[in-house]
C-alpha cells in the first residue's frame, strides 16, 4: 500500500494537534514536583512529536538526564494518554519494513528488538507466509539479467533472508531467464 503525500501530511497534522493539546494540558497539570515534571513532560512531547517512540526509547532518553521516578511518572502518563503505544509501533513497523523495505522477518525482529519491543509482540505482527514472496519481489526490483546470481544472493542475505529462502528464490528467479 503506497501512501500519497497529502495523506502523510494529514496524519502528521493530527498528531501535531494531539501533542499541542497535550502541551496545553501540561500547563494546567499539578504534579508533586511541578516544574521538573512539567519540563519532563514537555520534553517527552517534543520527542514524540517528531517520530513514534517506544517506551524503552523514551526511558533511555530520560535515564541520562533526569531522575528515574519522575521519568517513570511521565512515561506512565503518556501511556495513559495513548501517545506511547508499543503495540501500535510493532504493528506499523512490521508492516512498513516488510512491504516497503522488503526485509526478512529475522531482520525486522532484530530491528524492533533494538527499539525495545518484546519478541512476543513482534511475532504477533510478523507475516511468516510472505517471506519468499518478498524475496522474489526484491530480486525482480533489483535484477534484470541472469548474470548477477552471486550479487543477488548477497543482497538477499543482507536483507536477512535465510539460506534456504535465498537458494530457492535464486533458483526460481534466475531459471526464468533460461
Amino acid at each position: 500500500m503506497v501512501r500519497n503525500g497529502s495523506e502523510k501530511k494529514e496524519k502528521f497534522q493530527i498528531l501535531k494537534q494531539n501533542v499541542q493539546s497535550c502541551s496545553v494540558g501540561v500547563e494546567n497539570t499539578k504534579f508533586n514536583e511541578d516544574k521538573i515534571q512539567k519540563s519532563h513532560l514537555k520534553l517527552a512531547l517534543n520527542i514524540i512529536s517528531r517520530r513514534m517512540v517506544t517506551k524503552k526509547e523514551l526511558v533511555d532518553k530520560f535515564k541520562t538526564k533526569y531522575q528515574e521516578e519522575i521519568s517513570d511518572d511521565v512515561v506512565e502518563k503518556l501511556e495513559n494518554m495513548k501517545l506511547i503505544d508499543d503495540e501500535k509501533i510493532a504493528e506499523i513497523e512490521c508492516r512498513n519494513l516488510a512491504e516497503r523495505k522488503l526485509y526478512a522477518n529475522s531482520r525486522i525482529k532484530v530491528h524492533l528488538m533494538k527499539r525495545g519491543l518484546s519478541s512476543d509482540l513482534i511475532s504477533k505482527y510478523l507475516n511468516f507466509d510472505d517471506e519468499k514472496t518478498r524475496a522474489l519481489s526484491l530480486l525482480r526490483k533489483k535484477y534484470k539479467s541472469a548474470s548477477q546470481k552471486e550479487k543477488a544472493s548477497r543482497l538477499l542475505f543482507s536483507y536477512g533472508y535465510s539460506y534456504s529462502v535465498i537458494k530457492s528464490c535464486i533458483e526460481e528467479y534466475f531459471n526464468e531467464f533460461s
